[in-house]
């Protein structure tokens, strides 16, 4: 059995590299393989494991949940709960589709107020804290020994330069002429230099996903390696 995966797997795994050569009915039949195995993983998984018996079953169908000894808001909650999931059926009715709305309103607002303040807290304000924290003992020769304490020296001037110059290029109120200007430009390059770091990650885990497809395919497979 164990052989027949490592070859259903290399064959699938050559479909996909024929793609290189032009765009072919292998590539097309591996790529739809694996989108419906990712539908029904999710379909199965996520919706029905995780969210119906995961969710539903065990809270709102769960022994005394319902109960008249139960707590009281969690009843009430409940029953919001399942109210409003029912109104996202609403738009296979005409008549009644405006109620999917209501539904879609709150739940996007509700979901962009975590996502808006959890995006704060954790780069914002963590960005601000971490620039201003760089700066403690910035003058603290004890803090630092020797070659360290020159290498923190630096960092910090370059974060800050960094920052300054980056957050001017952003600043549109002002026209970039004169100082703001060249601090611009300045930011310019902080911004380059930053997404083409970005850019050679991403190229470098791909990389690394070729490196691991071809080693399964010269070693498990063909045992060359």
């Amino acid at each position: 059995m164990e052989l027949l995966g490592t070859w259903v797997a290399a064959i699938l795994t050559l479909c996909i590299f024929s793609f290189l050569y032009k765009d072919n009915p292998a590539y097309k039949a591996a790529q739809s393989l694996f989108v419906g195995l990712t539908l029904g993983y999710v379909l199965v998984v996520k919706v029905l494991k995780e969210g119906f018996f995961g969710v539903i079953k065990d809270q709102f169908f769960a022994a005394g949940t319902w109960s008249i000894q139960g707590d009281v808001a969690a009843i009430v909650s409940a029953v919001i709960a399942i109210l409003l999931g029912l109104l996202f059926f609403s738009s296979y009715i005409p008549k009644f589709s405006w109620l999917v709305t209501l539904v879609l309103a709150l739940t996007i607002g509700w979901g962009s107020g975590i996502v808006i303040s959890a995006e704060l807290s954790s780069k914002v304000y963590a960005q601000v804290t971490s620039t201003i924290g760089d700066f403690q003992g910035f003058f603290d020769r004890d803090l630092f020994a020797g070659e360290n304490w020159q290498k923190s020296k630096l960092n910090t001037i370059l974060m800050l330069v960094g920052v300054v110059c980056t957050l001017t290029y952003f600043f549109f109120s002002v026209e970039h002429r004169g100082v703001p200007g060249k601090l611009a430009k300045v930011g310019i390059i902080f911004i380059m230099v930053s997404f083409g770091a970005s850019f050679a990650n991403a190229v470098a885990g791909r990389i690394s996903l070729l490196i691991g497809r071809m080693t399964f395919l010269l070693g498990d497979w063909l045992h060359l390696i």
